[in-house]
């Protein structure tokens, strides 16, 4: 079938208003115009990198619970970085000690 010709529906009357009926597209294509054909491998592309992430990641839900735990390891892991931080800063004397004050405030609202 040839994609310029190729209808994609017929408007319906129905009992107060018209409805769009399309036609199936399981048909063989072919089009004169050869400058989709650019346009047409990268989306061919996508589509082939699509199915190949679904078939890695069959199940999304448990996909995205298993990224949520890392988001948290990591979190976790920032916030161990943090507190050995303020260790140190808690061993400065003198005028520094009201930025290792600001700091240790910082971490309080983090770590609750």
């Amino acid at each position: 079938m040839k994609f310029e010709t190729f209808p994609a529906g017929v408007w319906r009357q129905r009992y107060q208003y018209k409805r769009f009926e399309p036609v199936p597209v399981n048909h063989d294509w072919a089009w004169e115009d050869a400058t989709a054909n650019p346009l047409l491998e990268p989306a061919n592309r996508a589509l082939g990198e699509l199915n190949v992430f679904s078939l890695i990641v069959p199940d999304i839900d448990l996909f995205i619970e298993r990224h949520v735990v890392k988001e948290a390891q990591v979190q976790r892991e920032v916030r161990n970085d943090l507190c050995e931080a303020l260790g140190l800063l808690r061993e400065i004397t003198g005028w520094q000690r009201g930025r290792a004050y600001t700091v240790d405030r910082y971490l309080h609202f983090f770590t609750r």
